[in-house]
């Protein structure tokens, strides 16, 4: 985990950099909340795990399950982005309805939008992904490590291949190094890339009142294939009033890295819910 506090200390200290007055920064600066912007989609959802995943390892298998994303320029169109997944098993009485994990994702990424062909092109110096988990014990006494992460570089592009629909993708390198003392993913996650490979794939199409997304991703084992397909439905026609961002979202999952917690364990789920635009 030290290499998860290393990394988490310094998105406090890039957090806390943003919040230094204008005087100190010597420049006019916007109110800190007016000025953020919206990173990665903003979800509330409802999932069902379809082959009691969750109950082979002690959950219900269904549960709701939240992100919340903003990013922040710092300028010269670099950002400071900061992601959150949360997995809450809210019907489950028996455990307090608690969490069952999160994820935590700090970045800082430059970032160029509207290229004409290419609407989207992202290089990603730094990115964090966490769970903040650590050693623990479990009911039979025996010493499991849920600590799970893992530190990269990437780069991402989105082209327009034709009206209504764009492709890209997001390849990424990792920083953490084996001759690095304390790094956390060779301790915690050291196959990671076996199931989630360097990459992924995306084909988006948006229509007026529907849109899709589909993700493609490939470990370097044999049948780590993962695929995920949403289907989002703008929910202002249905109210006859003006397009509040807000859209019903229908998500399948099946593969690896539904959550990190879950890197190596294949899921199949469904989830509904809304997405915030």
């Amino acid at each position: 985990m030290k290499a998860g506090l290393a990394a988490g200390l310094g998105a406090w200290l890039c957090l806390c950099g943003l919040l230094l007055p204008p005087w100190a920064r010597g420049q006019e600066a916007a109110p800190f909340f007016a000025s953020l912007e919206p990173h990665k989609p903003l979800t509330f959802a409802r999932s069902a795990f379809l082959q009691g995943e969750g109950a082979a390892q002690g959950y219900l298998n269904e549960e709701l399950r939240f992100a919340l994303s903003f990013k922040k320029e710092l300028g010269g169109a670099v950002y400071f982005g900061y992601s959150q997944k949360a997995f809450w098993q809210i019907l489950d009485e028996s455990h307090s309805r608690a969490f069952r994990t999160f994820e935590h994702n700090p970045e800082i990424f430059w970032q160029l939008d509207g290229l004409g062909a290419l609407p989207r092109l992202r290089l990603g110096l730094w990115e964090h992904e966490s769970n903040g988990e650590q050693t623990r014990t479990d009911a039979q006494g025996k010493q499991v490590n849920l600590s799970r992460s893992w530190n990269r570089s990437y780069l991402l592009a989105l082209a327009e291949v034709a009206p209504g629909w764009l492709a890209g993708g997001k390849v990424w390198v990792l920083l953490d190094r084996k001759e690095t003392k304390g790094i956390s993913y060779y301790q915690d996650n050291p196959d990671l890339k076996d199931y989630l490979g360097n990459g992924e794939l995306y084909l988006q199409w948006q229509g007026q009142a529907l849109s899709s997304n589909v993700l493609l991703r490939q470990g370097y084992r044999p049948q780590t294939t993962t695929g995920q397909v949403e289907l989002l439905f703008k929910l202002a026609p249905w109210w006859g009033g003006a397009d509040g961002g807000v859209d019903l979202l229908l998500q399948a999952f099946s593969g690896y890295g539904d959550s990190l917690l879950d890197y190596n364990r294949r899921v199949d789920r469904l989830a509904l819910g809304v997405r915030f635009r």
